[in-house]
C-alpha cells in the first residue's frame, strides 16, 4: 500500500537532500545554503509533504491502538509544527545598546531591516567579569531598563550568558559586547508560538520514548528475554590498520645541560599564567616539550628539565635535534636529510637569516597554496623557543594594582609605578638571580629561592591562584596523562586477540576461558576503568567543568562509557568483553591523535551550562550503543554459517536499537533547548545538527520492520547496521575535520 511506503520514501529523499546541503555549504558557504537551500520553498514543501504522509500513516495504521507508539509519532508531528511556526512567524535580530544612552525601540533584523519594538529599552549598566588574574571573560551581564508606554509601566531586567530576559514574547540574549564604547550587543527573538509548541513536542517525545521502552507489549521487553536466554550476545571486529612507526633511538651523544630532577620538581610547582589561566609551571613545561618533540619527555629528561634547559642553558640546547618536523619539504629547507628531527639552529643559515621567512611571506600573500599548515606549525615551534629564550612566556610574578591582579614575566617593562622598590627589584631581578644560582650549580640555594618565589606567588596572587586541590590535581593529571596512548594500544591489541579467540570458540560451539585469560582481561578492564575514571575526575577538578568540551574529552568519555557498559554486562554476556576492550582502545587512540594531554582551557561564557554537558553525555552514550550494534553486525556476518548464534546476535542488535535511537533523539533535543537558551535559536541547520538528524532518521528506519519487510531479514539488518555506522563517523569526524561549522572540534 502506498500510504505505508510514502513516508519512508520521503524520509530517504530528505536524508539525501540534507546530506547534499552540507556538501553545498562547504563549497559555497553558509549564507548561500541558508538562502537557496534551507530557505527554499521546495525545502519547506518537502517537510510539509513528510508531515502529511506521517499523519496519514498514523491514521491508516491505527497507531492509537498502541498508545506509546502513537505518542511518539504524534510528538514528532508536534515538533515539526513548532519548527514550521518558528520558520514562518519568528523574527530574529540584534540591538546594540550603549551604557547611559537614551532608550530606543529600534533594532536590526537578520535581513538588515530596521524594526520597532512595542516598548523602549536602555542599558543601565554593563558588567564584565573575568576569570581571576586573567583577561579572559567569565561572564558578561547587561542590566536593562524597559519602558512600556502602551502599558504605562517601567521595569528592570538582566541578561547574561545562558540567562534570558523575556518581555511580551520578546526574548533578549547576551550576544557580545564592544569594549571600546562600553556597548552591549543583544540578540532579540520574537517567537510566541514556535518555541512553546516545539518544547511541548520535545517533552512528549521524551515521555513517550521512555514509556514505550517499559510497555508490556513493547518489542524491547520481548527481545530482552530472548537475548538473556543464551550466553551468546554480541561482538565486534574493527581492524584499524597501520602501525605506528617507532622513532629511531637518539644518537648516543651527551645529554644537554639542565637542572637536577629535584630542582626541576620544585620549578614545575611554581604558578604561571598560561593560556589565560593560572596553572602549575609543569603544565606549560609539558605542553612546551610535546609541541617541540611530540612527547612529554626527552631522552629521559622530564618536561620541567627540558624547559629549564632551554631557559638556563640555552646555548647547550640550540644544537639539540629535538624539534619534530613532519613535512619533508620543510625538513629539506632546514637541511635535515635524515629523520624528522631538527635543531633550533637549523632554522637559520650561516648569516643568521631565518630560512622560513621568504616562504612565510609567500604564503601570507597566497594563503590558498598547499603546505601552509605545515609551514606555520614549524614556524610556531621556532616562535615558542624564542619566547622562552626572551622570558616572555614566563608570567610567574603576580602584582596587585588598582584592585586587580596582573601576572608579569621577568622581561616586563610595564610594571606599576606605585610598586614598592623591594617588590620591583624582586620581580625584575629575581629570575636573573635564580639563573646565576643554577649556572653556579648551587642547587640548595636555588631550591630555597624557588620556595620563596612560590610563597610570593601565593601571597600576591591571592584569589587568582587555584586552590590547593585544583593545583595538586593538575600535577597528578600531568603525571598520568602521557599514558593515554599506551593504554589505547594495550586495549586495542588485547581486544583484537580476545576477539579472535572468542570467534574461534564460538565457531566450535563452546566459550570457555582458561583462568589466566579470564583474570587477564578482567584485570585489564578494571585497571583501565580505574585509570580513566581518575583521569576524568582530575580533569574535571582542574578545568572546573564537566570534561566534554572538545574532541579529546568526548572520545575519552566514550571510552569510559564503553568500558563501564562492558563491566556491567560482561559477566552475563562474555562476548561483549572483546568489543569493550577494542572499542575503548580505538576511542582512546583517536583521542591521543591530538596529543595525550591537550590544553585545558577556560570555558567560554556561553558554554557554562549543565544542559550542554547532559546533551554531549547522552549523545555519546547513544554513539557507544550504535558502535556496539555495528560491531555486533560484524560478528554476525562472520559467523553467518551458525544460525543459532546469528539469531541471538540479531536479537541483541534489535534490543540495543531502540534505546540507542531514543537516547540520540533525546540528546539532540536537549542540545536544541541549550542552543535556544544560549543563542535564541533551537535549530540553525549547522552541519553537525544536520548529520545528527540524518543519523537519527537512518537508525529509526529499522524500527519500522512491520512496514519495511526488508528489515525482517537477519542478514539485511546486519549489513544495514554495519553501513549505517558511516553516518555516525561523518557526524563526529566528518563534520569536525571536513565540513566544519559551529560544532567543529578541529
Amino acid at each position: 500500500m502506498v500510504w505505508r511506503k510514502l513516508p519512508f520514501i520521503l524520509l530517504l529523499i530528505t536524508v539525501a537532500v540534507l546530506a547534499a546541503a552540507t556538501v553545498v555549504e562547504k563549497l559555497y558557504g553558509t549564507p548561500f545554503v541558508q538562502e537557496h537551500w534551507y530557505g527554499s520553498p521546495l525545502f519547506t514543501i518537502l517537510w510539509v509533504l513528510l508531515s502529511c504522509a506521517g499523519l496519514i500513516y498514523i491514521l491508516r495504521a491505527k497507531l492509537y491502538r498502541r498508545f506509546w507508539i502513537w505518542m511518539i509519532h504524534v510528538s514528532l508531528l508536534v515538533i515539526l509544527l513548532g519548527a514550521g511556526l518558528t520558520s514562518w512567524t519568528a523574527i530574529h535580530g540584534r540591538i546594540k545598546l550603549q551604557e547611559g544612552a537614551t532608550p530606543t525601540d529600534r533594532y536590526q533584523s537578520d535581513q538588515g531591516e530596521t524594526l520597532t519594538l512595542p516598548f523602549e529599552v536602555a542599558l543601565e549598566r554593563f558588567d564584565l567579569t573575568y576569570y581571576t588574574g586573567t583577561q579572559f571573560p567569565l561572564d558578561y551581564q547587561s542590566n536593562l531598563i524597559i519602558q512600556d508606554g502602551e502599558r504605562s509601566q517601567s521595569l528592570r531586567g538582566a541578561v547574561s550568558m545562558n540567562r534570558i530576559f523575556r518581555y511580551r514574547f520578546y526574548r533578549f540574549y547576551q550576544s557580545g559586547y564592544d569594549p571600546e564604547t562600553t556597548s552591549s550587543i543583544l540578540s532579540i527573538a520574537y517567537d510566541p508560538w514556535g518555541i512553546a509548541i516545539s518544547y511541548l513536542g520535545y517533552a512528549l517525545l521524551a515521555i513517550s520514548l521512555v514509556g514505550g521502552m517499559f510497555a508490556r507489549r513493547h518489542r524491547v521487553r520481548q527481545l530482552l528475554k530472548q537475548a538473556l536466554v543464551s550466553p551468546v550476545a554480541m561482538l565486534l571486529i574493527l581492524l584499524v590498520g597501520g602501525t605506528l612507526s617507532a622513532e629511531a633511538k637518539a644518537p648516543a651523544t651527551p645529554l644537554p645541560k639542565t637542572i637536577p630532577a629535584s630542582v626541576a620538581k620544585s620549578f614545575g610547582e611554581l604558578y604561571i599564567l598560561y593560556n589565560n589561566r593560572i596553572c602549575p609551571l609543569g603544565t606549560y613545561a609539558q605542553e612546551f616539550t610535546e609541541k617541540l618533540y611530540g612527547r612529554s619527555s626527552y631522552r629521559g629528561l622530564s618536561a620541567e628539565q627540558v624547559l629549564a634547559g632551554w631557559i638556563f642553558y640555552y646555548d647547550n640546547w640550540v644544537d639539540e635535534p629535538m624539534i619534530r618536523i613532519k613535512d619533508r619539504s620543510i625538513r629539506k629547507l632546514l637541511e635535515c636529510y635524515e629523520g624528522q628531527r631538527v635543531s633550533y639552529r637549523q632554522f637559520f643559515d650561516l648569516q643568521g637569516n631565518y630560512r622560513l621567512e621568504s616562504l612565510l611571506d609567500n604564503y601570507i600573500q597566497h594563503p590558498d597554496q598547499p603546505g601552509r599548515k605545515a609551514l606555520f606549525e614549524a614556524h610556531e615551534k621556532c616562535q615558542v623557543i624564542q619566547s622562552v629564550g626572551l622570558g616572555e612566556s614566563l608570567s610567574i610574578f603576580p602584582v596587585q594594582s588598582h584592585g586587580r591582579i596582573v601576572w608579569y614575566h621577568p622581561a616586563s617593562t610595564d610594571l606599576p609605578a606605585e610598586m614598592p622598590l623591594d617588590q620591583w627589584t624582586f620581580v625584575r631581578k629575581g629570575f636573573n638571580y635564580l639563573s646565576e644560582l643554577i649556572i653556579m650549580q648551587e642547587w640548595d640555594e636555588a631550591q630555597e629561592f624557588l620556595v620563596k618565589l612560590r610563597q610570593y606567588q601565593l601571597k600576591e596572587g591571592g584569589e587568582s591562584c587555584p586552590s590547593a586541590l585544583r593545583f595538586r590535581s593538575e600535577i597528578y593529571y600531568n603525571q598520568l596523562s602521557p599514558y593515554i596512548g599506551l593504554l589505547a594500544k594495550i586495549l586495542a591489541t588485547v581486544g583484537i586477540l580476545l576477539f579472535i579467540w572468542t570467534a574461534y570458540q564460538l565457531s566450535v560451539g563452546r566459550l570457555q576461558d582458561p583462568p589466566l585469560v579470564k583474570w587477564g582481561f578482567w584485570g585489564i578492564l578494571y585497571a583501565s576503568m580505574l585509570y580513566l575514571t581518575l583521569m576524568v575526575i582530575l580533569r574535571w577538578i582542574v578545568s572546573g567543568y564537566v570534561p566534554l568540551s572538545n574532541g579529546f574529552e568526548t572520545m575519552q568519555a566514550l571510552a569510559w562509557i564503553v568500558l563501564l557498559l562492558t563491566i556491567l554486562t560482561g559477566r552475563k554476556h562474555r562476548v561483549l568483553i572483546p568489543f569493550g576492550l577494542l572499542m575503548g582502545g580505538l576511542s582512546l587512540l583517536v583521542a591521543s591523535f591530538g596529543g595525550s594531554n591537550p590544553q585545558i582551557t577556560l570555558l567560554m561564557p556561553v558554554l557554562h551550562s549543565p544542559l550542554l554537558s547532559i546533551h554531549v553525555l547522552v549523545i555519546m552514550i547513544a554513539y557507544s550503543l550504535l558502535a556496539f550494534m555495528m560491531l555486533n553486525s560484524c560478528m554476525a556476518l562472520i559467523l553467518s554459517r551458525r544460525p543459532a548464534i546469528g539469531t541471538h546476535l540479531e536479537a541483541l542488535s534489535r534490543l540495543l536499537l531502540y534505546p540507542a535511537v531514543a537516547l540520540l533523539a533525546i540528546g539532540i533535543f536537549i542540545g536544541a533547548v541549550w542552543a535556544n537558551v544560549s543563542w535564541g535559536r533551537y535549530w540553525s541547520w549547522d552541519p553537525k545538527e544536520v548529520w545528527a538528524l540524518i543519523t537519527l532518521i537512518i537508525y529509526a528506519l529499522p524500527l519500522h520492520s512491520e512496514s519495511l519487510r526488508c528489515f525482517r531479514s537477519q542478514r539485511f539488518l546486519h549489513v544495514y547496521l554495519l553501513i549505517a555506522f558511516v553516518s555516525v563517523l561523518v557526524t563526529y569526524f566528518g563534520v569536525n575535520f571536513f565540513l566544519g561549522g559551529m560544532h567543529s572540534y578541529a
